[in-house]
């Protein structure tokens, strides 16, 4: 772990200021070998590039997602990928990205 280093950081754009509360940002380390799934204060999902940080997508729900335990699920020949997490608020949402988990193509 001595040998680890900052890569890059995003940012996950409040769509307005922050309450008081939430003013002070974290920091958050994140090991992956693929796509990095995120849970946002502002009630978004992010898929973002691992080398890079670039957004690949962002989906928006109406329950803020817990901050942590999104999953990739690789799903079977009846039923697609999906990606699931939990909410602050106690429900269980999984969105089905057909196809390719980087693409952003999702269902609901």
């Amino acid at each position: 772990m001595a040998k680890l280093k900052l890569g890059w950081t995003f940012d996950t754009e409040a769509a307005a200021p922050p309450p008081p509360a939430r003013a002070a940002r974290k920091a958050y380390l994140w090991l992956s070998t693929g796509v990095v799934f995120i849970g946002t204060a502002y009630s978004r999902v992010v898929a973002l590039e691992p080398e890079t940080a670039r957004k690949l997508w962002e989906y928006e729900s109406a329950h803020t997602p817990a901050l942590r335990g999104i999953a990739y699920w690789s799903g079977t020949k009846e039923l697609p990928p999906q990606i699931v997490f939990g909410t602050a608020d106690g429900f269980l949402i999984s969105l089905n990205i057909s196809l390719n988990a980087k693409s952003g193509t999702h269902h609901l």
